[in-house]
């Protein structure tokens, strides 16, 4: 994956809003157990949470919400005293077996991050995560040329709420399979041969960057099937994931679609397969 962004030098936009009482506001988090964990079909408990939260996002209009980024198998939802006392939202809870703490006074930190989190959510796939930016498009991977494109931040104190909106162009080239300096023999055999694959070693420019995240990683074998240790057993239930997840939306069909299997060495020697 590249990018390449162009900006015509002018400041970022900032909107200023009325906070909400925080006072009027309480915080919960919700932990899943490790039953529904290998129920949701995800690569990591991580993941999880995240289809969890988004669940509650998109089901439960007087909530906004976050995974939670210091505890593992949990993820916070935010809503009004008066939400809360009806006790609706707790029963569901108990009836899919989750776990959820005392409603808790509303932080400003906290607050911010779930209302962040639950914009990025709803504006998908209008607009969607490529490390700090949002992209315009549905299909912004397809574009051959630029789109727009905005950085957006969200912050909340206790006497004010603003937005900062910076805007600029930006083209995603997606990743070619020419692109990687690949030994001639092993390419054309590739090319020929559905069943064959590129390992490590005839890959000579292996470094990528990967959405939504752009995180950078290696690539460590290249193939045209779903490989075999990947959590999901087919390009549906990938496309399922990205789209639970994410919020990007795959291409319908899996034909002339190769996957990537790239490791993040911090992580360890675990492979996460990407498909393109």
């Amino acid at each position: 994956m590249h990018d390449n962004l162009k900006n015509d030098g002018g400041g970022p936009l900032i909107l200023f809003a009325t906070p909400p009482g925080l006072e009027d506001l309480r915080v919960v988090s919700v932990y899943i157990n490790r039953s529904q964990i290998q129920s949701t079909q995800t690569a990591s408990s991580f993941q999880a949470q995240i289809i969890k939260c988004r669940e509650f996002i998109f089901t439960e209009p007087d909530v906004i919400g976050s995974p939670s980024y210091e505890s593992e198998n949990c993820f916070h939802l935010v809503a009004q005293v008066s939400v809360w006392k009806m006790g609706r939202l707790h029963a569901r809870f108990n009836k899919i077996g989750l776990e959820v703490s005392k409603p808790l006074q509303v932080t400003p930190a906290m607050y911010q991050a779930c209302l962040r989190y639950t914009l990025l959510a709803r504006i998908a796939p209008l607009w969607n995560k490529a490390g700090d930016w949002l992209v315009q498009g549905r299909d912004f991977l397809m574009e051959t040329g630029y789109t727009n494109a905005v950085k957006l931040d969200v912050n909340v104190n206790k006497t004010e709420l603003y937005f900062s909106m910076e805007a600029t162009a930006a083209r995603f080239s997606p990743l070619k399979v020419i692109d990687l300096d690949i030994t001639g023999i092993k390419m054309a055999d590739f090319l020929q041969n559905a069943t064959a694959e590129i390992p490590h070693s005839c890959i000579a420019s292996d470094w990528c960057f990967v959405l939504p995240s752009m995180k950078k990683g290696r690539i460590i074998k290249i193939s045209h099937d779903l490989p075999s240790d990947c959590p999901f057993r087919n390009y549906k239930e990938l496309k399922r994931h990205w789209k639970n997840t994410y919020g990007y939306r795959l291409p319908e069909s899996e034909d002339g679609m190769l996957y990537y299997q790239v490791n993040f060495r911090p992580l360890g020697d675990r492979l996460y397969s990407y498909p393109l």
